[in-house]
This record gives structure tokens, sequence and C-alpha cells, in this order.
């Protein structure tokens, strides 16, 4: 949807305070690098929680990782690449629409083409 009707999904999915990053101090920064702002709405943040689920098949948390190139993971997590559930353009476009724009604000003079090269979701629990 963020393709075929950008205003719905902006409306439904993104914080409705984002567009305070820009005119007011909202930005905070608890530790050296480390932002916080307003960016998903709960109804975002629930449905890529119930879409992971959903798709459920979570990487384990291991250094063997045959979805990346050489099939090592430094730093392993229990996640799932946006890749695997169709959603890596999606999430490339948002990270354009709506992360660049605060880079641009925090960073000021700084130009990102708003690009990354591995997109994912982490589960947390208390068991790993």
């Amino acid at each position: 949807q963020i393709f075929e009707n950008p205003v719905d999904w902006k409306e439904n999915y993104i914080n409705p305070n984002y567009s305070k990053i820009f005119t007011e101090s909202i930005v905070e920064q608890p530790c050296p690098d480390v932002f916080w702002f307003p960016i998903f709405s709960e109804t975002a943040c629930n449905e890529l929680v119930e879409e992971m689920e959903h798709f459920g098949q979570w990487s384990g948390g291991k250094h063997h990782d045959s979805r990346i190139s050489g099939g090592y993971e430094n730093v392993p997590t229990d996640d799932i690449h946006m890749r695997q559930i169709g959603l890596e353009n999606v999430w490339l476009h948002f990270i354009r629409e709506f992360i660049a724009p605060v880079t641009l604000k925090v960073f000021a003079g700084y130009y990102t083409k708003g690009h990354a090269l591995l997109n994912f979701v982490v589960k947390y629990t208390t068991e790993r």
C-alpha cells in the first residue's frame, strides 16, 4: 500500500507526531549515536510483529546463516530478513521517505541515499 496509496499508508502506519521532528525539538539522544523519535504508529508495530510471527522462520541466533553472503553472522540474532517476507522494497522506500529526512535534520549537512544492504526484524525474548 505504500506505493499504491501513500497518503493512506502514512495515515495508518506513521506516528501522528512524526512531523514534529522537523518543527519541534522532540528527537532525543539518550547516549552517543542513539536517537529516539516517533516513527511508527501502534498499528504499524502490531502488524509488523504479527507478520513476522506468522512467517515464523526465525534464524535461531546462530553464527551460521545461509541467508547472507559468506554464510557467517558476526553478531547472531534471532531475526527474519525483510527480503524473506517480500518487504525489502517497501522497507527501503520507507527508509528513503521517512528516515532519510530525519537524518538530514539530526546530522545537518549530511546526505544519505537511504539505502541499507541488510534489513531485518530481530526477536528478543527472555529465553534467548
